[in-house]
């Protein structure tokens, strides 16, 4: 059997492991749903800022202007392209890299989430602008910066069950050892004047206590026992000593009377 110390590491460890996995999970999810969020408000405002700062550009055909209002995207980097369209959907300034997205079409990215809204000035709409970002590598810095934590986390809770394991060895495993030596010697010598050393927490030491009571009432016992067995061998030596004088005084008294019964016949003999 595994001792005490190996069964409490793994109790710890597969407990606090456990718990920490799940939250982890969970706190991982939570991050990266934040994160998201985050991206998502953020890609919302830019895209509200855009739109509004393009739609004179839009409405006057401006395409140097409408250039230099996309071209400002460049300071996100998520953002990897953005395209005005006019009323037919027909692309008026685009920038970063091409895109085939129609915005009468709307469609999943496979880079991440996109915005299409309405260019309007003055009250009129003149087209819609679209946008495409790409949070991959933000979501995966996220994961791999929480993953990290996480498994940080894990070393720590693995290096503080080794250290609880340890002092539980020293608090409690070490008295019950030293207990349970005892009674081992106690059981392969039949010496009931061993002892065993009260320590560790206070219900440890009480076991200690109630084992060492119990031992002294075994060996009172034990002996009374011996003392009653002495004295009973001291009457049975007594009564074989008694039984066997009887016998004597038996074979004795048999042998007078047979005497006593010849002299009477011999006497008998004579006098006839």
């Amino acid at each position: 059997p595994s001792s005490i110390r190996r069964q409490v590491l793994v109790f710890t460890s597969a407990v606090s492991l456990t718990v920490l996995l799940i939250t982890g999970a969970v706190l991982l999810t939570h991050h990266l749903g934040q994160t998201r969020a985050r991206l998502a408000e953020s890609l919302d405002s830019i895209a509200q800022m855009t739109a509004a700062n393009a739609s004179a550009a839009l409405a006057f055909r401006d395409a140097a202007g409408a250039s230099d209002v996309l071209g400002s995207l460049r300071h996100d980097p998520l953002i990897v392209s953005a395209v005005l369209f006019d009323l037919q959907n027909r692309p008026f300034v685009a920038y970063g890299a091409p895109t085939d997205l129609n915005p009468a079409k709307p469609a999943l990215s496979p880079l991440g989430p996109i915005r299409i809204l309405e260019v309007v000035h003055n009250g009129e709409t003149y087209g819609r602008l679209l946008i495409v970002t790409d949070n991959r590598a933000e979501l995966r810095r996220t994961a791999l910066t929480w993953g990290a934590v996480y498994a940080g986390a894990v070393v720590l809770t693995a290096l503080l069950a080794y250290a609880l394991s340890f002092l539980f060895q020293r608090a409690v495993a070490t008295p019950l050892a030293a207990l349970a030596r005892a009674a081992g010697a106690v059981t392969e010598r039949r010496d009931y004047a061993v002892r065993a050393t009260p320590g560790g927490p206070a219900e440890v030491a009480a076991v200690a206590e109630a084992f060492n009571t119990m031992l002294v009432e075994i060996g009172r016992r034990d002996a009374e026992l011996a003392r009653q067995l002495t004295v009973l061998d001291k009457e049975m030596d007594e009564r074989e000593a008694a039984e066997a004088s009887l016998r004597q005084s038996t074979r004795e008294l048999l042998r007078l009377s047979h005497e006593a019964g010849m002299s009477e016949v011999a006497s008998g003999v004579l006098h006839n």
